[in-house]
């Protein structure tokens, strides 16, 4: 089906003259000439003091600890962790990149999971608050695998639920009964 072009004056539909309309069947195209456009602005040449045109956000070495520590909770090994982060973990580093950047950024890694206890305790609260996420998800399966005849998945099912007390757990009380003041039968 050949495409109908037409100028539309000003005077019959209330456009500009320089307005055209596509028609092709029951659809209407309609774009508006070179000359009504607005030039966009050109962006500066340079977007960072250092010349770079490629942004670089300032990241604070915290941020890098939370992030190595998010990553770390959600169980990617070290090695993994130092590489993808070596640039932030060694910044300044007289290693410009490859194997010696990454084998710096996963020694200061190591050094923060030995030493360094409030690291340690930020991985720690990462990976609980990951398994709190995925309790649903847990106890679902436990469901699932008690359904099935699992008797210790049955067991957890009823103990979380509150339904079942194992022996252990029975606290023994004691009871005194005092009988005093009681009129005997005659």
């Amino acid at each position: 089906m050949p495409i109908n072009v037409q100028e539309v004056g000003s005077s019959s539909s209330g456009l500009p003259s320089d307005y055209l309309t596509k028609s092709n069947g029951n659809r209407i195209i309609g774009r508006m000439s070179q000359s009504l456009a607005v030039p966009a602005k050109k962006l500066p040449e340079k977007s960072h003091e250092s010349g770079s045109t490629a942004l670089e956000p300032e990241i604070g070495m915290q941020e890098v600890r939370e992030t190595a520590a998010r990553l770390l909770a959600q169980g990617f090994p070290t090695k993994h962790v130092a590489k993808s982060l070596m640039h932030r973990l060694v910044p300044g580093s007289k290693y410009t990149g490859g194997e010696k950047l990454a084998t710096a950024a996963y020694r200061k890694l190591r050094r923060w999971q030995h030493k360094d206890t409030a690291f340690r305790d930020l991985i720690y609260e990462y990976a609980v608050r990951e398994l709190d996420l995925k309790a649903p998800l847990i106890l679902n399966g436990v469901a699932r695998s008690a359904q099935r005849g699992r008797v210790d998945a049955a067991r957890l099912a009823l103990e979380v639920t509150g339904r079942h007390t194992p022996n252990h757990e029975t606290v023994v009380t004691n009871v005194t009964v005092q009988v005093a003041n009681i009129p005997r039968p005659q």
